[in-house]
């Protein structure tokens, strides 16, 4: 999954997840407001030139079941 994601070579894909040791999950409503709240922070100090809406750019799909 990581190298179709990266379209990295798997045998990279392979070596750099080898390194994870807390696995691979979907995103939370919690982990979306810790993000919403860094980016809203770098926003008020102009390091981010617009607001960013962190839910909106948030992704699950991959973590779906059918």
């Amino acid at each position: 999954m990581y190298a179709q994601l990266t379209r990295l070579q798997p045998a990279d894909a392979q070596q750099i997840t080898a390194r994870i040791s807390h696995g691979v999950r979907g995103v939370t409503p919690d982990d979306v407001a810790k993000v919403q709240k860094v980016s809203d922070l770098f926003s008020e100090l102009n390091i981010l030139p617009n607001k960013v809406d962190v839910q909106a750019i948030t992704d699950n799909s991959v973590f779906q079941t059918q």
